[in-house]
This record gives structure tokens, sequence and C-alpha cells, in this order.
């Protein structure tokens, strides 16, 4: 209730207390015997539902004191007035009820920014695209090979001289037949010896064994290389589906390659059949060495076989052992395009297919030791077995290509992880040494890929 309503309705109850308190004071006149007056009676008020609002508590009319009645005199009759007619009951009215303020209309507030969580901006509005990319790798070289070519051989150690001809100096490995004083008179010589075999049908057979360089130890695996790749990759185009652009790295990797098997190859040998005369009739054994001018037995001094069938070839004769070792750096430039496409909304997960041009600088150390025995040769002259090592270091630059794919994972909008593999070709370095040759062999390395990137 307002202050107003209250000294509204106060007004008002001092109103009706001043009425009641007038009305009560006011003498009475003597009644007239004959007449009665009575009052009417008085309508209580309704009571009215109290408004909402508070209502002040109504002021209690002051106690009405009635005075003494005076002393009863004789006074002169006095002429009744008509009675006045009763008051018509004061209803007590409710205060109005206040006036409602203005209500001073207000434009509605301007809504308060919407603050978006982060994580919900990453759903709704997509970052914007990290074009550079460098990434690092483990890399595992698989399927590297050397091959180790041109080995053994064993140079003829004597000359057994010209198919026909007898007054020719002539050496083998297990004997000689020289020109002695007489001048091999008659085609017979005294100057003769031998230091194994038999005499068969009074003929003695003289040999001279060589094997040829031709030995080969293929398929040598490098087993397990162990590198590192480094690299830049570039996006130039962008699509829903797909992402494609051009990346290079540099890459690095060493190997060792230890060949220590034991081979065999085959034998050239030239056999000469000397015959021994019906006048000698006791051959003498080996070893015998006959001299230049000292009689002693004779035997012819022309071979007898026919030159064509003086040459034999026997196959797995010479065995050749000793060890080869490769010992490589192996430098890897490569540059390529690349196609990415992603395999999920969030593009979380990524498949990514390269390819390109490969270059490769192989940097190769070859060492070798070996020795070739072939069974019979040697004689009072040289041994059956040659030993020979040496050692090279060579420089060779190749040209390859690649292809290959890998899976990524995002781990946030810079950093990533990937795993792959690639297949790449190179050709073939070759070392040579000492007559030798250590070929490494490029041309289907599988390399396997595991390395982090980080985009910006």
């Amino acid at each position: 209730m307002t202050s107003r309503s209250k000294k509204i309705s106060v007004a008002v109850a001092i109103v009706f207390a001043a009425f009641l308190l007038w009305w009560g004071l006011k003498p009475e006149p003597k009644p007239a015997p004959p007449v009665e007056v009575k009052a009417a009676p008085v309508e209580a008020p309704k009571p009215v539902a109290p408004a909402p609002v508070e209502t002040p508590k109504p002021v209690e009319p002051a106690p009405v004191v009635e005075p003494p009645k005076p002393a009863e005199q004789p006074k002169p009759p006095v002429v009744e007035p008509p009675p006045r007619p009763a008051p018509e009951p004061v209803k007590e009215v409710p205060p109005p009820a206040p006036a409602p303020a203005p209500v001073k209309e207000t434009p509605p507030p301007a809504p308060a920014p919407v603050v978006v969580p982060e994580a919900s901006l990453q759903v709704e509005k997509k970052p914007e695209p990290k074009l550079n990319k460098v990434f690092a790798s483990y890399r595992l070289g698989l399927n590297l090979t050397a091959d180790f070519r041109k080995l053994g051989g064993f140079s003829r150690l004597h000359d057994p001289g010209p198919d026909t001809g007898s007054t020719e100096e002539r050496f083998y490995d297990n004997g000689y037949n020289r020109v002695d004083s007489s001048t091999n008179n008659f085609g017979y010589t005294r100057y003769w010896g031998y230091s194994s075999g038999t005499v068969s049908n009074n003929q003695i057979v003289m040999e001279v064994s060589t094997s040829p360089t031709n030995g080969i130890s293929p398929g040598n695996d490098a087993g397990l290389n162990h590198g590192f790749e480094i690299g830049y990759s570039r996006e130039f185009l962008r699509r829903e589906k797909y992402r494609a652009g051009l990346d290079t790295a540099f890459g690095f990797t060493t190997l060792e390659v230890d060949d220590t098997r034991t081979l065999q190859n085959v034998v050239n040998r030239v056999v000469d059949v000397f015959q021994v005369p019906n006048q000698v009739f006791v051959v003498p054994p080996p070893p015998y060495n006959g001299s230049y001018d000292t009689p002693g037995p004779v035997i012819g001094s022309n071979p007898l076989e026919d030159p064509s069938a003086r040459r034999v070839v026997i196959a797995q004769a010479a065995t050749i052992t000793g060890r080869r070792q490769l010992n490589a750096n192996i430098f890897m430039i490569r540059v390529g395009p690349y196609l990415e496409i992603p395999l999920d909304k969030e593009e979380k997960y990524a498949f990514t297919l390269n390819g390109g041009l490969n270059l490769v600088i192989g940097d190769l150390d070859f060492r070798y030791t070996e020795t070739v025995d072939i069974a019979g040769a040697g004689s009072i002259v040289g041994p059956g077995s040659q030993s020979r090592a040496a050692r090279g270091a060579q420089t060779d630059f190749l040209v390859g290509a690649y292809v290959g794919g890998q899976f990524s994972y995002a781990i946030d909008e810079n950093w990533g992880v990937f795993a792959g593999a690639q297949f790449q070709t190179a050709g073939r370095a070759v070392n040579s040494k000492g007559g030798k040759e250590a070929v490494l062999d490029m041309g289907q390395t599988v390399v396997v890929q595991v390395g982090v990137s980080y985009s910006f």
C-alpha cells in the first residue's frame, strides 16, 4: 500500500470517529410519553474482501463518555421536532487501489555474444590447412644383396711349350722335358724328370693346370640395414577427398656383407704323354731328375697326343677359399609427388601414395683374401696353390626410382606419426680391386619407415 492510500484511509477513519463522537455528545430530548421512538436498525456493512494490497490497521474510535445528567428543572413544554431520520450507515470505502506506476517500455537487451568452447570451434570450423610439413623417420632396408665376381684364378705356373716339336723346353706341374746336350738327338732326351705320376704302357703323363678368374659368389644378403631419413613436403592442391603435393627427402644407411663360402671352379689342364723307348728296361720311379749331360734313361721329346686332345677341361677341380667383405655408406636423395587421401571426417587418419626419382651415392669399401688349390698341381718347380689379397674403396653414383605408401595419424593440428614402406630401385654399384669385383645390387630394395611429422 502506498503512503497516499494510507493517508486517505486514516482521514476516513478520523471523520467517522468524529461523527460518532458528535452523535454521542448531543443532548437527548425528553421523550414524549405517548410516542416511543425506535431507532432503525443500523445495517452492518458487508464485509469487503481484502484487497491484495496490505490494508492498514483500522483506528479504533475513542471511547464515548456520557456527561452527567443535569438536575431536572421544569421546562416549558417544547414542541418535539419530528424525529430525525436515521443516518444512513456509512460504508467503509476501501482505499482506492494505487494507480499502477507507468511501465516504461525498455528495449529488449542486446543478446550477449555466444562464447563457443574451443573444442566446438574445432568441430564446427576447420582450422586453416597446414601446407608445409617436415618429417624424420627411422628406416630399415631389406633385400640388399652383393655379388662377388671374378674370383679364383690359378695362373699357369709352367709353360708346356707348343703343341708339337722335339726340341722345345717344356715345363709341367709334375715334371719337365727339356733339350739335353745332344739337342734331343733322334727325338729323345735324357734331360727330363717328374715328381708324381706313374708309368703305364711305357708312357709318362705330364700336366699343366690353370683355372680362370670367373668364380662367382652370388646373392650375399646384407641383412637388416639401419638408417634414417629426413624430409620436407609442400601441399599444392587440396580437394574434399584428396590432397596432392611434392616431397623430398635425404636418407642414409650402412651395410656390411661378409662372405666366407668355399667355392669350386673349373680347371683347364694341358696333358702331354711322352713315350719311353723299348730299349729302356727300367724307368726310375718318381721323384726323378735327369740332367743336361749326364747319361741316363731317355724318353721321347715330342708329345704323342694329337694337339686337339692335348687340352682337357675338368669341372669343379679348383677349390677357392678365403673371405670377401663389402662395407658401404649409402646416401639417398629422393624427390617426387604424393597423393594423400583422408580416411575419416576429422581427417585424423590418412593414406599417402608417393613416387618419383631416387638418387643414390654409394661409398664402397671392398677387401678380400683367397687361396686357390688345384689337386695335383705343383711340382719340384712350384706349389699347387695360389693365394692373394687386396683392398680398395670406390664411390658410385646411381639413378633410379621409388614408389611407396604410408598410413598417418594426426595427433593435433601440428604433430603426427606415420608408418609405411617403399620399393626402391637404383641399379648396381661396382667396386673393382685386384681383378676382383664386389657388386652391390640395389635394384629391388624394400624400405620400411616409422617416423614423426610436424605441419606448419
